[in-house]
């Protein structure tokens, strides 16, 4: 029994070697063994010697699954200590807490933001219109982009001031300010000659006894006071004089005086307001009618021509359209231009007063010929112009500047073709219910009803384009060419339009082929 023991330890140790695989090194001449086949060896085998061991050069090893071991009741009845460890923390997502101090500006509305987050949460739980979804966001892939810019030109420029130059400037200066203090001391009167005057003022007071003592004394006295009013010549700026808005003022007062005076009669009779006459009219009136009281007088329907609203930069100018001003019935916008292409010219717009029938208060020149016009009734100041190239303008008539206030050359959406007609309207605000907001409402030959927003500049938005349709054909071409072609349509040209003074929003518009 004893030589039968090592045999089997050593056939247990050759068949209980366990191989690492197929990444293993070669099978023939490797030495590695695990622990189990090497513990097997040491319990069973330990009176084999270790030469036996060294003296194997080539053992071939079989792989063997190894039987599990039965756990005895004295195995399951052992403690057995078990450790757990926590792994590493993966962060995903890590936004830090930003902290502001109370005194800051920013503090209130992080405190309102806060509020604001708090409510929605507690207004989150148990509400439908909160839904939980996953999302994801993907980032595009970044590019990378070039930009060349035009090179910056840089130029030196320098300024020398010599001494003489400075020199003569300086003294140019006080020159004119000792001419000027010159002028003032001419101008002003001394003493002794304000006392002449007063003696010549009681001289011509004296009475006819004393004729001849006052009338020597007022000879002598005359001299002296021509010689106080021997006029100074004083130079005046003409420019600062011309720019004097008091005295603009002034002379626009004056006119308007001397043209009442002129056309007080005609005035008075468009007003229907009796005339104001003197007394040499009012007793040749008076003798007149004595002549004629034996006649029987008898009315004949008649016009009188009152005035023209003309001058010279109306003449030869064609009137194109004509509008009066809601709130100031006196004020008259005339606007001059050409209809034809042929005849195309500069246009011009005149506001007319009867404060002032001769001359406009007034004027506006424009590139292109006016087609239209038009006041506002929310703003009667502004007055909206309409020209023969499409653009549309509007003037301020407060402001004394010839320039438009707003015009739509810049716009993208302007006309094509001549504005024909322009009118203020007032529609509802969506948005506010019954509120009313006045727009300009623009036609044009290009075929388009346009509305235009005062709001950002001019923007204009197109209500309706106007379609004419081709040439009807006969109904039996009609009926075989229909299949073939098709309806031919094309924008026509519009040339007025009108809205229902109940409902803004029922307009009719009139076309070039009626």
């Amino acid at each position: 029994g004893s030589e039968y023991l090592p045999s089997i330890s050593v056939y247990q140790t050759a068949t209980n070697v366990s191989l690492a695989g197929p990444f293993t090194r070669s099978t023939f001449g490797s030495g590695s063994m695990s622990k189990s086949s090497r513990s097997t060896i040491d319990l069973l085998g330990e009176g084999i010697p270790d030469t036996s061991m060294h003296e194997i050069t080539s053992v071939l090893y079989m792989q063997k699954e190894e039987a599990r071991e039965q756990l005895t009741k004295q195995d399951l009845m052992k403690t057995i200590d078990v450790y757990l460890t926590e792994t590493e923390t993966f962060c995903f997502l890590d936004i830090p807490v930003e902290m502001i101090s109370v005194d800051s500006p920013e503090a209130e509305d992080v405190k309102k933001q806060n509020e604001a987050y708090v409510l929605l949460c507690k207004e989150r739980a148990g509400n439908d219109r909160f839904v939980e979804r996953m999302v994801q966001t993907f980032n595009g892939a970044p590019k990378s982009k070039e930009v060349q810019s035009e090179k910056i030109n840089i130029k030196d420029a320098g300024v020398t001031a010599t001494l003489w130059d400075m020199h003569d400037t300086f003294q140019a200066m006080d020159f004119e300010d000792q001419i000027k203090q010159e002028k003032a001391q001419q101008v002003t009167v001394p003493e002794s000659k304000i006392a002449t005057m007063k003696s010549y003022s009681q001289s011509t007071s004296v009475g006819s006894s004393v004729e001849d003592e006052s009338h020597s004394s007022c000879s002598a006295d005359s001299e002296s006071v021509i010689i106080v009013q021997v006029p100074v010549d004083v130079d005046y700026d003409t420019e600062e004089l011309m720019n004097n808005e008091k005295l603009h003022q002034n002379l626009v007062i004056m006119e308007r005086v001397i043209m009442e005076n002129i056309f007080q009669t005609k005035l008075a009779a468009y007003r229907q307001l009796p005339v104001l006459t003197t007394e040499e009219e009012v007793v040749g009136r008076s003798e007149d009618m004595d002549q004629a009281s034996g006649l029987i007088a008898v009315v004949v329907p008649s016009i009188e021509h009152l005035w023209s609203y003309s001058c010279n930069l109306t003449a030869d100018r064609n009137v194109s359209s004509m509008v009066w001003n809601t709130q100031n019935p006196d004020l008259l916008a005339v606007g001059y231009g050409e209809f034809e292409y042929t005849n195309q010219k500069g246009g011009l717009v005149c506001c007319w007063s009867l404060k002032n029938p001769m001359w406009p208060e007034r004027i506006y020149t424009c590139e292109n010929g006016v087609t239209a016009l038009d006041f506002s009734t929310v703003h009667p100041n502004l007055l909206a112009v309409g020209m023969y190239d499409g653009t549309v303008a509007l003037y301020n008539l407060c402001e004394l500047s010839a320039l438009p206030a707003l015009d739509s050359s810049d716009s993208l959406n302007m006309h094509t073709g001549p504005v024909w007609q322009l009118k203020w309207i007032e529609q509802d605000r969506l948005s506010k219910g019954d509120e009313k907001v006045e727009t300009l409402i623009s036609i044009s030959a290009d075929g388009r009803i346009t509305k235009w927003h005062l709001g950002k500049g001019l923007e204009a938005t197109d209500l309706m384009r106007i379609k004419r349709l081709g040439f009807q054909q006969s109904n039996k071409l009609m009926e075989k060419e229909k299949r073939i072609e098709a309806l031919i349509s094309r924008q026509a040209p519009g040339m007025c339009f009108d809205f229902n003074p109940n409902d803004t929003n029922i307009y009719l518009a009139g076309t070039e082929e009626g």
